[in-house]
């Protein structure tokens, strides 16, 4: 028995063959040792070719067509450019950054996601965090912190505009975060010392306490207005 391509040791009884380490290859089978990629190359444990050898995560070989078995020469290996990654051994192109990430600095293996609540609006190989600009609902700088607009407020565009505020007495909005209005309800009858008071903050309307005391033989209204029983 004698070890596999990749592997290094002898296979004899008693033996063991072993992985070769990263950064070396062997293409042979027996029990020579594996053989070191060329200077700053890099490779996989268990490599089987020199071939097998490439840029550093970060950095590209530029190559044409296919690179499957190509051998990469160290001294032409690039970086990868701001807005650009590489997380592979193998002979291919950088590739952009998603959408919703960005990365600023060169040879670099992964891109960094955008600060909650903002994105690149579609934008690929972004390379600044100010590329991140807040979403609907969020207002802040490009490039964060992006909060939540408040309840009464609303935001339906992407960007560093702000909140923009319901109209007092015709809309409201409840909740947080919110990308529109709501209309508020029509005047709806309330209780016996109760009048309907419309959208008084950022909430629909509502039945209010009366202030004033009901006259002897009157009712409120859903204004609030006496008004007689008869």
């Amino acid at each position: 028995c004698i070890c596999d391509i990749g592997y290094h040791g002898q296979a004899e009884p008693g033996g063991e063959c072993a992985l070769c380490p990263e950064n070396t290859f062997k293409d042979t089978l027996g029990s020579a040792a594996c053989t070191a990629c060329l200077g700053s190359l890099v490779s996989y444990p268990g490599s089987t070719g020199q071939s097998q050898c490439g840029c550093t995560p970060g950095s590209t070989f530029p190559c044409e067509g296919n690179c499957t078995d190509v051998i990469v020469d160290p001294e032409l290996c690039e970086p990868c450019a701001p807005g650009f990654f590489k997380e592979v051994i193998a002979p291919v192109p950088c590739d952009p950054c998603a959408v919703g990430q960005y990365q600023p600095l060169n040879a670099s293996s992964n891109c960094t996601l955008c600060p909650p609540h903002s994105n690149t609006s579609g934008q690929t190989a972004s390379d600044e965090v100010s590329d991140c600009i807040c979403d609907v609902g969020y207002s802040g700088p490009d490039g964060g912190p992006c909060q939540a607009c408040p309840p009464g407020t609303y935001k339906n565009v992407t960007g560093s505009s702000p909140c923009v505020s319901c109209e007092v007495g015709v809309q409201f909005q409840d909740v947080p975060a919110s990308t529109q209005c709501k209309d508020c309800l029509p005047t709806e009858r309330c209780p016996d010392g109760l009048y309907w008071r419309t959208c008084p903050t950022h909430t629909d309307g509502e039945c209010a306490q009366c202030t004033n005391p009901i006259p002897s033989g009157a009712r409120y209204t859903d204004h609030g207005r006496p008004l007689d029983q008869n």
